[in-house]
């Protein structure tokens, strides 16, 4: 037999006790020379549970168990599965046990973290009858304790009747009855849905018409393109990106937003400056980091590793294939165009008619043209053109600048070419002309609208606009997008109306489908009015001269009207076709009598933007600045008292001499008594662009983003909501049938 000794004594490290005993161990006896518990030290809150465990240390030990103790079972239980359960805030000693050696921990119990309690929700507005249409924005109360990032979930029993979004918001969909159901923290409210039938004005069809161009073009304001070679075309259009390939328009699902220039090195690397910088891969587009605030005006490179944008304050920032770069500019001005021949060659131009010139080195300014420069164009470091304000054409030889020519009336917007032979300028109104190296020629307009850029690969150009994109030929343009914004519409009947807006377009919708009809005018037409679809007059503003023009239908065909000398037309309107009235915001109130225009009198007193009437010697006028005023049907415009009206007036109906409404561009509606005028409760904050009714009791009002509002002769409430990708300008209807119509050839009609 062997006799060992073995001192008794402790060992503490790192809060762990063990223990070994003086023994007599028989040869195969079991003996346990330490028991370490793990986690050391412990922590566990109050209420909640944590396991430890019990590491033994032995030899020749089989079936041996562990015993579990806390030092203060108030502050903490332990199971003998070494289980521990916090019940004060507190610290004690966890203890495991072993074939007579101890292991100790201490340990921490925390107080419980406050519990989430939801008591109630309550989902407010209450039941209240909806109409089939109707939307309804509903709110959930939730009363809570110790609650953080709550959810609340929304739901109804019954789709087909009450559709909720996850924000709370309510469509009535069909009559019946529906319970709309909030949940938050485990815990639910209801309110109960009653759906009516449908009333007049609620179920409207949203669409686009186009002059020409796909549904996929872009339909409204292209402000920035860039030619990756003859037909294949990058374009940035109302905070949207596009491209045309072989023919066919594309959308990207990235946003443009801020973008107003753009260039690239090769098709799978295109730029896009503004108020941002973007950069496409060939896979996808990517916002990059800019090194400055200033927003970016136009950019162009010599190649993927020298790429400079020029912008506002002078700013010139420049990318070297990796990361952009602010460079030392020698100006101040707002610098609107750049362009170059090759890595040490490249202009710049500003608002303030100064150029720069960069050498491969730096920056410096050149003896410049006077005025306003918008883009330039360089072919080579001794040909170069900028345009700008009034049609000025500038001419670099290499040295000086001279003035090249005047062409048309109005700005000139941008400059392109692809040889010393073959360029072109573009600007206000549509205008576009092309340079042979010997003429510059007008090209016949297309539009009414202004273009903002030029863009082209080798002999292909290309134009872009306000609504529209063209191709360019030395001779000809042709569209190949052209969605126009829309300003009026006019209901002769449920089956039959008429739209008027930008670049002379017309719009006859005929028994559910709008066709496009030939004015043979470019002028921006901004109100109609009819007697009926053969009797049909538009007023208008003219191309280049902003001088009044009225046009007429007469069933078959559009013409130009003779009418007295006034500036631009606004708005029209009549109880009949020979009691006709249009005026524009300082011009002469101008009188038709089925046969002849005259002059009614000298000029409205105030900036006038819409009328609308009740009679014949009932003409009411709105406008700025809270404007009002009326006019009798013979010669005197009466100003009237405009309180407590703020903003401008852009919208006016009325169903008698004594009840006229109307809208301004701050979403406010006031109504007038006939005395005074008093402000509505309205459940939109958007600019009221257009109002109609049926009769007092039956008013629409419509606003720029598209939300309807119904007025039942006590209360407004919303019967349509906005559309986020469109703007509306004006509304109309008949008995049975509403139309509104906007930018981008936006119409919507009631089903």
């Amino acid at each position: 037999m062997i006799r060992r000794h073995c001192c008794v004594g402790l060992w503490f490290a790192f809060g762990i006790m063990t223990g070994c005993k003086s023994s007599t161990q028989e040869p195969g006896q079991c003996a346990v020379s330490a028991v370490a518990v793990t986690p050391n030290p412990g922590t566990v809150a109050v209420g909640a549970t944590r396991t430890f465990a019990a590491a033994v240390t032995q030899q020749n030990c089989s079936g041996l168990t562990t015993a579990w103790i806390t030092g203060h079972q108030n502050i903490a239980t332990v199971s003998q599965a070494g289980v521990v359960t916090g019940v004060s805030a507190g610290t004690t000693t966890v203890s495991a046990t072993a074939g007579g050696v101890t292991g100790t921990v201490n340990l921490t119990v925390t107080a419980a973290a406050p519990t989430c309690q939801v008591t109630s929700v309550t989902v407010t507005p209450a039941a209240n009858p909806l109409v089939v249409g109707e939307i309804v924005v509903l709110n959930a109360a939730v009363v809570q304790q110790n609650c953080t990032g709550l959810i609340t979930t929304w739901s109804s029993n019954n789709l087909p009747v009450a559709t909720v979004n996850s924000s709370g918001v309510l469509a009535a969909v069909s009559p019946g009855t529906a319970t709309i159901t909030a949940t938050a923290g485990g815990v639910s409210g209801t309110a109960s849905v009653v759906v009516n039938p449908p009333v007049f004005g609620s179920n409207w069809t949203v669409s686009q018409v186009r002059v020409a161009g796909s549904p996929t073009a872009p339909p409204g304001y292209s402000n920035a393109a860039w030619a990756a070679s003859p037909g294949d075309v990058f374009v940035a259009s109302n905070g949207d990106l596009y491209r045309l390939t072989a023919g066919t328009w594309s959308k990207f699902p990235d946003n443009g937003f801020g973008v107003i220039a753009m260039w690239g090195s090769g098709v799978n690397d295109v730029f896009g400056v503004g108020q941002r910088i973007l950069r496409w891969n060939g896979t996808a587009w990517s916002e990059m980091t800019s090194p400055t605030a200033q927003t970016m005006q136009a950019i162009w490179g010599s190649g993927a590793t020298n790429i400079f944008a020029v912008g506002n304050a002078g700013t010139i920032i420049r990318f070297n294939g990796t990361a952009w770069s602010s460079v030392t500019s020698p100006t101040a001005a707002n610098l609107r165009g750049i362009s170059g021949s090759s890595a040490s060659f490249a202009l710049a131009v500003s608002e303030s008619g100064q150029v720069i010139k960069w050498d491969g080195t730096s920056w410096t300014l050149q003896a410049t043209p006077a005025g306003f420069l918008s883009a330039v164009w360089v072919a080579s470091p001794t040909l170069a053109f900028a345009v700008g304000f009034a049609g000025s054409v500038y001419r670099f030889n290499g040295a000086t600048w001279a003035n090249e020519a005047t062409l048309g009336s109005g700005n000139l917007t941008a400059v392109w070419g692809s040889s010393p032979t073959d360029v072109y300028v573009a600007g206000a109104a549509g205008y576009l002309a092309h340079y042979d190296g010997a003429t510059w020629t007008q090209i016949p307009a297309k539009v009414g609208a202004d273009f903002v850029a030029l863009a082209g690969s080798g002999a292909t150009g290309y134009g872009f606009g306000d609504g529209f994109v063209v191709s360019l030929a030395p001779a000809s343009q042709t569209l190949l997008s052209y969605a126009p914004s829309l300003n009026s519409v006019w209901a002769v009947d449920a089956n039959t109306a008429f739209a008027v807006g930008d670049g002379g377009t017309v719009w006859k919708y005929a028994s559910g489908v709008w066709q496009l009809q030939t004015t043979g005018v470019l002028h921006k037409l901004t109100d109609v009015w009819a007697a009926s679809a053969t009797q049909v007059i538009a007023t208008g503003i003219r191309v280049n001269t902003n001088s009044g023009v009225v046009m007429r239908y007469d069933g078959a065909t559009w013409s130009e009207m003779t009418i007295p000398a006034s500036s631009g037309l606004a708005s029209l309107w009549g109880p009949s076709i020979d009691k006709l009235v249009a005026v524009n915001r300082f011009s002469p109130v101008l009188k038709f009598d089925a046969t002849t225009w005259t002059l009614a009198t000298a000029g409205a007193p105030g900036g006038v933007n819409t009328m609308w009437g009740t009679g014949p010697t009932d003409y009411f006028l709105v406008g700025s600045a809270g404007f009002t005023a009326r006019f009798d049907g013979a010669a005197t415009v009466t100003p009237l008292a405009s309180a407590p009206i703020t903003g401008a007036l852009i919208s006016l109906w009325g169903s008698s001499p004594t009840n006229y409404f109307a809208g301004t561009n701050n979403g406010a509606l006031y109504r007038f008594n006939g005395t005074t005028w008093t402000l509505m409760t309205v459940p939109t904050q958007s600019a009221i662009s257009g109002i109609w009714g049926t009769g007092p009791s039956e008013i629409f009002a419509l606003t720029f983003n598209g939300e309807i509002s119904r007025f039942d002769g006590t209360l407004w409430t919303k019967t349509k909501v906005s559309d986020p990708n469109l703007l509306f300008n004006a509304l109309h209807g008949s008995a049975t049938r509403l139309f509104a119509v906007g930018s981008m050839g936006a119409v919507m009609v009631t089903q």
